[in-house]
Order: structure tokens, then sequence, then C-alpha cells
């Protein structure tokens, strides 16, 4: 075998490897994040009374399974929206841990926990099948107007086009 037989059998087996480890990075998978749009502390005849809420939400493509959202110890009171199916249980530590199946895609769930021993349970992890919840920053925001949505894509499309179109007659110039 000369040299470029050699050429002629590596070179699929790259291209098929280099395939292979690129769909890695294509395929579905869950993208589950948390956020806390919302906590207070009312203080009501010498009880404090803490309220907390926390959302979880899966914006990846492909469903999220065994969800567990895990506090420090119980919260007195905890309420799940929209309903689902959750599991609870209290660890031997004491840390009290939410549990449900699945989320699906563009799914989302609030817990909404109420405590009235002073401040709210905080969350010590908050975990997925697929690996761990990524907690991200939460702000409101108000919502704009349709027309100045799209008034500022079509700016941001001239500017695009001007940039593209500057480009390639430099381009053509060198």
């Amino acid at each position: 075998m000369n040299q470029d037989d050699y050429i002629k059998i590596a070179i699929p087996g790259i291209v098929g490897f280099l395939g292979a480890y690129l769909l890695k990075y294509i395929e579905p998978v869950a993208n589950t994040i948390l956020w806390n749009p919302h906590s207070f502390t009312f203080a009501v005849e010498n009880l404090n009374i803490a309220t907390n809420s926390v959302t979880v939400q899966n914006l990846g493509r492909k469903a999220a399974e065994n969800i567990e959202i895990i506090y420090q110890y119980k919260p007195d009171s905890y309420k799940i929206w929209p309903e689902r199916i959750a599991e609870a249980k209290t660890n031997d530590d004491g840390t009290f841990i939410i549990l449900l199946k699945s989320l699906g895609r563009k799914e989302y769930f609030s817990i909404e926990s109420l405590h009235y021993q002073g401040l709210h349970p905080e969350i010590v992890n908050a975990r997925t099948k697929e690996g761990p919840i990524k907690t991200v920053k939460f702000n409101s925001q108000r919502a704009q107007p349709q027309w100045k949505a799209w008034t500022g894509r079509v700016i941001f499309l001239i500017g695009i086009g001007t940039i593209g179109y500057w480009t390639l007659q430099l381009l053509e110039r060198y």
C-alpha cells in the first residue's frame, strides 16, 4: 500500500470521528435555570412572617428529569404552582427536598413558601438528573409596545446590512 491508500482510509475515519464529536454538542439537552423573583419579611404583632418565591424553568430542547430543590430546612408552608405532582422528604440532617419527576421543554413551576419563625430557609442545592440547575439573576422589566420592538429589529438589520456592504466594499478594493 502506498501513501495515497493510507490517506483514503484515514480521511473517512477522521471525518466520522469529528462528525460524532460535533453531534454531541448539537443533540437536545435539558437546560434548567432557577431564579428568585420575590422574597419579603412582614412584621406582624411581634411575629416575623417571611415569604419567598422561587421559579424553575427548563429552557432546553429535552425534558429535565428528577428535579430536586433542596432547602436548609422545611418551610412552615409551601405551595407549588402550577399544580404538579411532587414528593417532599426531610433528610436526617434536616435538609428538606422537593422532588419532581420531570419538567418538559419550556415548562416552569414556582415554589411559594411562607415561614413564621423569622427568615425563610435558603436553597442549598438544586439539580436534575442531567446536572446542577443554574441560578440566574432576575430583574423585572417593563414590557415595551410591539412597534418599539419591531423598530429596534429593523434598525438592527439595517446596521448589519450596512456593515456587510462596507466590508464587501473594502474587500473589493484590496
